[in-house]
C-alpha cells in the first residue's frame, strides 16, 4: 500500500543521510587528533548541517509523489471556503457544491438533498440547467435520515455497517440514485441536506483524502445552508401573515361569492405551490355538499362546479 511505501523510501532516505553524514565524518575525524571528541563532534554537526537541505529536498519529493493529490485538495478546500462565504441564496450554495464535487471527485452522478420545511421532508435539487435531478423524497422520519443525522462521515452503502439496515422502500430509492456514498450536510438544529454520491468514472474508486474533502465541503456548505434555510422560512411565514391579512380584509369587503373563492385560491398559490384545487360547501338544511370552485392544471373547470358530491366522496361522514 502507499503507507507502507512511504515508510519504506522515508526509511532509506534517512539511513543515507545518517550514513553520509557518518562517512564524511569518519574521514575527516580519521585525518584530525581523533583524541579531541570535542572537535570531533562539532565536524560531525558541520556536516549534519550541510547536508540537511539535500535530505529535506529528498523528503519533499517523497511527499509531493505520493502525496500531490492530498495537498491539491487542500488547495481546492481553501479556495472553496473562500467561494462560500461570498455567496448568497440557496441555490446558488448548491450550484458551488455542485460544481466542485463534479470537477475534483468526477462522480458519474450525484445528487443534492435539502430539508423542504414546508413539505416536511428532503427533496433532490434542481441541477445547473434547472431541472431536478431526481424526484425522489425523504422523510424526516425515515430511517436513512435518522442514521444520516448521526453519522460522523460518509457512509458506504456497501459495508456491513448497520445504518444501512434500512426499510426496502429506501433501499430501492438509494438503488434508483445509483448511490454509493452517502455524506451528510449537517445543521445545529437538524440533518440541512445530504449528498448521494455515485461510483468515480474512474475504476479506482475514492481515496480517503477524496472522501475527506467531501465530507468538509459539506460541513462548510452545510453552515451556508442552515442560514439560507432559515431566512427562507422566516420570509415564508411572513407572507403567510399577509396572506392571511390580505384574505380577512377582502372577505368583510367582498359580498360575491365567486369572488370570494378566487380570492382564495389566488392568495393560498402564494404560499403553497399548487395545480388543482377543489372548494366545496355544505348546505346545513338539505345536508348536501356541491362543489363551487375547482381548478385542474391550473385552469378554472367551470363545467364540474355546481354539483352535488355523492355519499361518502367528500369528508363529512
Amino acid at each position: 500500500s502507499r503507507v507502507v511505501l512511504y515508510t519504506t523510501l522515508s526509511f532509506f532516505i534517512g539511513a543515507a543521510y545518517a550514513l553520509l553524514v557518518s562517512g564524511m565524518g569518519l574521514i575527516f575525524v580519521s585525518q584530525s587528533a581523533q583524541e579531541n571528541m570535542v572537535l570531533n563532534g562539532v565536524l560531525i554537526f558541520i556536516f549534519a548541517l550541510a547536508f540537511n537541505p539535500l535530505h529535506q529536498r529528498a523528503q519533499s519529493m517523497v511527499d509531493g509523489m505520493l502525496f500531490r493529490r492530498e495537498k491539491f485538495l487542500e488547495e481546492k478546500l481553501d479556495a472553496f471556503k473562500g467561494q462560500i462565504t461570498q455567496l448568497s441564496g440557496s441555490q446558488n450554495l448548491v450550484d458551488q457544491l455542485s460544481q466542485t464535487i463534479v470537477e475534483y471527485l468526477s462522480p458519474t452522478q450525484h445528487h443534492v438533498f435539502l430539508y423542504d420545511p414546508i413539505a416536511g421532508n428532503y427533496a433532490a435539487q434542481v441541477n445547473q440547467n434547472r431541472q431536478k435531478t431526481s424526484d425522489l423524497k425523504f422523510d424526516e422520519t425515515a430511517a436513512l435520515i435518522q442514521n444520516l443525522s448521526v453519522a460522523q462521515e460518509p457512509l458506504f452503502r456497501a459495508s456491513e455497517d448497520k445504518a444501512f439496515n434500512l426499510p426496502s422502500e429506501e433501499n430501492a430509492s438509494l438503488d434508483i440514485l445509483l448511490a454509493e456514498y452517502l455524506v451528510p450536510i449537517p445543521g445545529q438544529s437538524r440533518l440541512t441536506g445530504f449528498v448521494s454520491l455515485g461510483s468515480a468514472i474512474n475504476s479506482g474508486g475514492y481515496t480517503f483524502a477524496e472522501l475527506e474533502f467531501l465530507q468538509d465541503i459539506c460541513e462548510i456548505s452545510g453552515l451556508a445552508l442552515e442560514r439560507e434555510l432559515i431566512f427562507l422560512d422566516l420570509n415564508h411565514r411572513v407572507e403567510e401573515l399577509n396572506v392571511m391579512t390580505r384574505v380577512a380584509r377582502e372577505v368583510n369587503l367582498t359580498l360575491d361569492m365567486d369572488e370570494i373563492m378566487t380570492l382564495i385560491y389566488d392568495q393560498t398559490q402564494k404560499v403553497i405551490p399548487f395545480q388543482d384545487m377543489l372548494i366545496s360547501l355544505k348546505n346545513s338544511q338539505t345536508r348536501t355538499i356541491t362543489r363551487v370552485f375547482v381548478i385542474q392544471n391550473n385552469e378554472r373547470r367551470h363545467e364540474l362546479e355546481q354539483a352535488q358530491l355523492n355519499r361518502g366522496e367528500g369528508l363529512d361522514q
